[in-house]
């Protein structure tokens, strides 16, 4: 395997290429080592190599996650053990991971946290077990606007597992990815250390690792940031503004943003603590939580380990967290294997994580036997995640790089059949928001009013101007004493039981806000008392938005 790595982008690089023009992509950076071997890395704009921008800034989107556990990691196993008069604050967190979270968050904070279903503890949260549902429709409006506070979101995540999970015949013990975990550990972290989650992420992780280039939240006219681009209901992929990745919530999920260098940095840190020959494990802060969750004998061919999913190259979870997945979840141009597989020998194991926020993907694989980190970046949601598919063609050429191997896969071919199931969305999507608004199905002044969910802190105002219908979301979260509200958007009547939500497209519709239809529900006097939308997450309950004024 050492030896193919040499050559490696050379020889990957017209498959590349092809891959980065079936997307659209616009910029895509690609970072490989073998440690303590140099690391190969490109830059691709336009879909040609170009030198001189290594320094780009990119957001991490859901690896976020990852630096976030690692933080906490710096809080339980240091700073809670430490006999030094400013850690003392840290004490009540001392031995957590295996205490039930709701018990630590309450002895820390000034916010109460109701009990939460199953009663998880601080480490099954941060490696996804028995934990809360996913939670971007419940923090989100339509658009992507955050509207929920710090405030209300403990007992909003505690309410929102109940109606998920709390039926009788509903799993208790389950693997549930979700930035709603991770938005409890954040706030846990918060409450403890009584500063910022940027700020201890800047000290405890960014600072002791050398990463210069990284902070969480955003910077302002930052030179060096990536510009995102995304593709539309048009099939164009244009600039688009940048995601609110500063929200004090959200942070927590997707806020950390670095270039190349720097996220390599943090990455080699854990391939880092993997023993290998002539080599000693270095100390760091992950090696004790991935040492903890190993011994407990929890490895599996999927489960989430706290620095990604751990599974092997022969199965389909590599791939499974790009949005190439959320539009074909069953589809062959996300679902190919990598056939590794080989009778007598043992399948690679690796650590998978990524993530796609509007305007960027990105994806990490760290192989624990060849101390092997592997990383792609790219600024554009385009016909396909081109990260997804380069990642595993940079992996299939270092373990099977025959094209005339029998397991050998097309990939480039596997992009474009993924572009076309991209551009049935997006036709389908183009469809459904382009019906008419139909005046007669319900009357305007039947709609007008306000509508609120209480037990998830949302409410709607749909309003009528021009001889149009307009919605707009708000929730607890303020600024400067104000609520944040969302941007108005059309309401469109499409029958008389039915209103549609007219948004423009992006990722959010691949999974929380891939429904923006409302039913229309009436009391005996047909007065409309409630607009009920179907919960993304299974079972599909509906959410009722009850008519408050």
């Amino acid at each position: 395997m050492l030896s193919r790595f040499d050559d490696i982008s050379a020889r990957c690089q017209p498959d590349i290429r092809q891959i980065l023009r079936t997307a659209g992509t616009k910029q895509c950076t690609v970072h490989l080592e073998v440690i303590p071997r140099d690391p190969q890395q490109k830059t691709y704009l336009d879909g040609e190599p170009r030198d001189g921008l290594e320094n780009t800034i990119y957001p991490w989107g859901s690896l976020t996650k990852i630096v976030v556990a690692s933080a906490l990691s710096g809080i339980i196993d240091v700073y809670a053990i430490s006999d030094r008069p400013e850690h003392e604050r840290y004490k009540p967190l001392r031995e957590a991971w295996d205490k039930p979270f709701v018990e630590c968050f309450n002895k820390v904070s000034e916010v109460k946290m109701p009990n939460l279903l199953g009663e998880p503890t601080v480490g099954e949260l941060v490696i996804h077990f028995s934990g809360i549902p996913p939670v971007n429709h419940i923090i989100m409006a339509p658009d992507g606007t955050p509207l929920m506070s710090k405030s209300d979101f403990p007992a909003v995540a505690c309410q929102l597992t109940a109606d998920t999970y709390g039926k009788p015949n509903s799993p208790r013990s389950r693997w549930e990815y979700s930035n709603g975990n991770t938005i409890l550990i954040g706030l846990l972290i918060e409450a403890v250390s009584r500063k910022s989650l940027p700020e201890m992420v800047d000290e405890l992780v960014f600072k002791q690792l050398g990463m210069q280039s990284a902070y969480m939240g955003t910077k302002p006219d930052n030179p060096n940031a990536a510009i995102p681009h995304e593709v539309s209901a048009e099939g164009a992929v244009p600039i688009i503004p940048p995601e609110a990745l500063s929200d004090p919530l959200c942070m927590a999920a997707m806020g950390v943003h670095s270039n190349i260098h720097d996220m390599a940095t943090f990455f080699r840190s854990i391939v880092e603590t993997f023993p290998s020959e002539g080599t000693n494990p270095k100390p760091t802060l992950m090696a004790s939580l991935l040492k903890r969750f190993a011994d407990a004998g929890l490895e599996a061919s999927y489960r989430y380990f706290p620095c990604g999913v751990y599974t092997t190259l022969d199965t389909t979870i590599p791939g499974s967290q790009s949005s190439n997945r959320m539009v074909s979840p069953h589809g062959e141009s996300s679902n190919y294997t990598l056939g590794f597989e080989q009778p007598g020998k043992k399948p690679i194991e690796v650590y998978y994580h990524a993530g796609t926020i509007n305007g960027f993907e990105c994806c990490v694989y760290i192989i624990k036997r060849y101390r092997t980190l592997l990383i792609v970046q790219s600024n554009t949601s385009g016909y396909v995640d081109a990260t997804d598919h380069i990642s595993r063609l940079i992996l299939q050429s270092l373990f099977v790089p025959d094209p005339h191997d029998s397991r050998y896969i097309e990939i480039p071919a596997m992009a474009e059949l993924g572009a076309q199931d991209r551009t049935r969305l997006l036709a389908e999507f183009t469809q459904s928001q382009s019906a008419s608004d139909d005046h007669s199905a319900i009357p305007s002044e039947r709609l007008v009013g306000t509508y609120t969910h209480d037990k998830y802190c949302q409410t709607f105002r749909i309003t009528e101007r021009e001889d149009k219908l307009w919605v707009y979301w708000q929730g607890g979260k303020e600024i400067g004493g104000h609520p944040v509200l969302s941007q108005e958007m059309q309401l469109l009547r499409v029958n008389t039981q039915q209103v549609r939500v007219r948004v423009r497209y992006t990722v959010d519709r691949l999974h929380a806000w891939r429904d923006l239809d409302f039913m229309v529900i009436r009391d005996s006097n047909q007065q409309v008392t409630s607009l009920d939308r179907k919960d993304p997450n299974p079972p599909h309950n509906p959410i009722a938005f009850v008519r408050s004024s």
